[in-house]
Formats: C-alpha cells, sequence, structure tokens
C-alpha cells in the first residue's frame, strides 16, 4: 500500500549547503560585522601633598556611568577636567557613547557642590567627531575650551558664549597634522601649548602672546622623542607655589598604563629643560576594582600652598570587545 523511497542524504546535504553559502552571501551583502574594543573609563579623586605625596581620601570611583540613570547610551566617562567656579565645582569629561549620526562621542559636564556627588548636566559640546581631554581656562572672566580633535586634524580653541553650556569655536590654533592632548599654559607673558603629534608620538611646544594665537614652534620642539612614558600629556600644567609640573601618560606597555609627573625646570621662547619627580609614576594600577589595570590622566584643582585635588581616572581593563552587526551603506 504505502511505496518505500530511499532518502539521499548526499543530496540533502548538499542542498543544504548551498543554502547556507546562498544565506551567509545574502547577510554579508546587506549587513557588516565589526569586533568593536570599547575602553571602560571611571572617574576617581585623590589628594596630593606639597611633597608630591598621593592620598586616596574618597571612595572611589566617585563618577562612572552608573550614574547615568536616563542616558542609557553611555559607554564610559574619560579625561576629567574641573573649573572651580564660585559655587560649584564643573567637571568636564569625554562621554563615550553609541555609535549615532551624532558621532561616536563628545564632551560632557557634571557638577558637584562638595566634590563627593556628581550631577550629570548634559553633552555641551559634540561633533560628528571623536571629541576629548577637555581642559578649561579662565581668562579675564572669559572661559576658554580646548579639546582634542585630532581626527580633523588640527586643533581648536572655543569659547563660552554662555558658561557652562554654549560653546563657539574662535580659532585654529594647529592644523594640517593629528595632534593630541593638547593643553596651554600661560607663563612670563606667553601662553605655551604642549601637543602630541600623534604620527611620531614625539611632544611639540609651541608659544604665543595670545591664547588664539599666532603660535610658534619653540625652537627646542619636539621636546620629548620617541619616549612614550613621558611624550603625552595627562592634565594641564601644574603651579605649585611657583613650581611647575607636567603630568605625563605613559604608554609604553600600553595605551594610558600610568601617570607620571615632570618638574619643569626651564620654560622660556628659548629654552626649556624638565624631569621626572623621585615619587613618579604618582598614579597607576591598583590591581582591582575600577582601576585595577590603568590610570591615565592627572589634573589638579582647588590648588593651595598644603597641595592640591586630583581628578583622575581608571580602567580595569585594556579594552573590553563586543561584535556588532550594522546595515551596509
Amino acid at each position: 500500500m504505502f511505496q518505500k523511497y530511499k532518502i539521499n542524504y548526499c543530496l540533502i546535504a548538499i542542498v543544504s549547503l548551498f543554502i547556507c553559502i546562498l544565506m551567509t552571501t545574502m547577510f554579508f551583502y546587506f549587513f557588516e560585522i565589526h569586533l568593536q574594543s570599547i575602553p571602560k573609563w571611571s572617574i576617581g579623586e585623590y589628594y596630593v601633598d606639597n611633597n608630591n605625596v598621593l592620598y586616596n581620601y574618597k571612595k572611589n570611583p566617585v563618577f562612572t556611568v552608573d550614574d547615568f540613570k536616563i542616558y542609557k547610551k553611555a559607554l564610559f566617562v574619560a579625561d576629567p577636567f574641573v573649573y572651580s567656579g564660585n559655587d560649584s565645582l564643573y567637571m568636564f569629561y569625554e562621554l563615550g557613547k553609541e555609535r549615532s549620526k551624532a558621532g561616536w562621542g563628545g564632551i560632557a559636564l557634571a557638577t558637584s557642590n562638595n566634590g563627593n556627588q556628581w550631577n550629570y548636566r548634559g553633552v555641551i559640546l559634540s561633533e560628528s567627531i571623536t571629541l576629548s581631554f577637555p581642559s578649561i581656562y579662565e581668562i579675564n572672566d572669559r572661559h576658554y575650551l580646548l579639546v582634542d580633535s585630532n581626527e580633523s586634524n588640527n586643533v581648536r580653541l572655543f569659547k563660552a558664549e554662555k558658561f557652562p553650556y554654549n560653546w563657539t569655536c574662535i580659532d585654529t590654533l594647529l592644523e594640517g597634522n593629528k595632534w593630541t592632548d593638547p593643553s596651554i599654559f600661560y607663563y612670563i607673558s606667553n601662553y605655551f601649548l604642549f601637543t602630541t603629534l600623534k604620527s611620531t608620538g614625539n611632544l611639540h611646544l609651541f608659544y604665543s602672546s595670545n591664547i588664539s594665537g599666532n603660535y610658534i614652534e619653540h625652537p627646542q620642539s619636539p621636546i620629548v622623542k620617541e619616549d612614550k612614558k613621558h611624550s603625552r600629556n595627562a592634565g594641564k600644567i601644574i603651579d605649585i607655589n611657583g613650581k611647575l609640573y607636567r603630568p605625563t601618560q605613559d604608554c609604553a606597555k600600553m595605551y594610558g598604563e600610568k601617570v607620571r609627573l615632570m618638574k619643569i625646570d626651564t620654560l622660556s621662547t628659548k629654552k626649556y629643560s624638565e624631569h621626572e619627580i623621585e615619587q613618579s609614576p604618582i598614579l597607576y594600577g591598583s590591581g582591582k576594582g575600577w582601576n585595577k589595570k590603568k590610570m591615565h590622566t592627572f589634573n589638579a584643582f582647588n590648588i593651595s600652598e598644603s597641595g592640591y585635588n586630583v581628578i583622575t581616572d581608571g580602567s580595569p581593563v585594556d579594552y573590553k570587545y563586543r561584535i556588532r552587526i550594522y546595515r551596509r551603506k
């Protein structure tokens, strides 16, 4: 009554393989797969006395992506700089976020009354490129912002139209190269601009009589060559009772592993010299927790004769990885 059929398993296997190849080809025609490396940074605070001894006096970290109750796309917070206002502390930092048409990251703001509890106030500067390293300057009651925007092959200066939220680019200080982690310091009637050329890793020095330029390259520039321990800024120049210090990122083994502190011995339009202090490296991974493996910024605020507070960042890993699928354009 029933006819028996012989199953051709070989044919089924061939057809199945063909279907898999066809579906895979169609998938890669419409989509692309990326292995995405995501930094994992949080922000902490320390105190440094006038003997360059660092104290861990707070429960760190003081600010993380876990503080973002509403903004769910936050991936990390890094590169913090604190400006001390009359009524509040203003922390400008890099906010790493999900990829979108608005860019990969931007400069965000958090405020605090005491440095213990920070409140997210939103993104204050965002472009189609990554922005980071937001150093703040006050000159004649006006506020200026300098950021790392190396993807645009320039260094730009922003001015606050309404501090701390509205910023307008007023000048391009350097262009034509990928300059990273720029920092300006005013000393003896000149503004000195320290920044690293990404292609070589060398630290260059420029100077100008005006914060917006024109900037002239120092005759000794580049002032640090072929030295991954000392050639990249970790923050702004620190003036402690007339003694000048330049924090640097030690990237010899991995990016942003630790922070070293250089004492500037000579700074003029003709000469520059510095040396590493005895207590350096001053910041490095603790071996556990939020800053287990890396620390890479060092920015001073509330500076007094006895010492200063430092805002910094740390990471428990080099990178964390995940697979992301994007529709082809």
